[in-house]
């Protein structure tokens, strides 16, 4: 994050916060089918990529079956009910790199 004085912009609190809070992996292919015949989709998850992945980030990922995928998937409107394949739990840039 950029630092003036030693202090974090707010620009740059504002694009890591964004980044952290909304980062999610998605399969893009089950949320275009998902639209596109309005039922639900599931994707099926290799454990191998999320293992790779987490050994190479400081945050976690939180996959379907982890004790806390519920309550990380929901977001502010309750209305709409999200399942995405893994929440990737960011805790820097490098994270969000790793994750993209």
């Amino acid at each position: 994050m950029s630092k003036i004085d030693g202090r974090i912009t707010r620009r740059a609190l504002i694009k890591g916060s964004m980044a952290a809070a909304g980062l999610a992996l998605v399969d893009i292919s089950a949320i275009a089918s998902t639209q596109q015949s309005g039922a639900a989709s599931t994707t099926a998850v290799k454990p191998k990529p999320f293992a790779d992945l987490v050994s190479r980030m400081r945050g976690g990922v939180i996959a379907p079956g982890h004790p806390r995928y519920d309550a990380a998937r929901k977001i502010f409107n309750d209305m709409i009910d999200r399942r995405p394949a893994a929440i990737a739990q960011c805790t820097g840039a490098a994270d969000v790199m790793e994750v993209i």
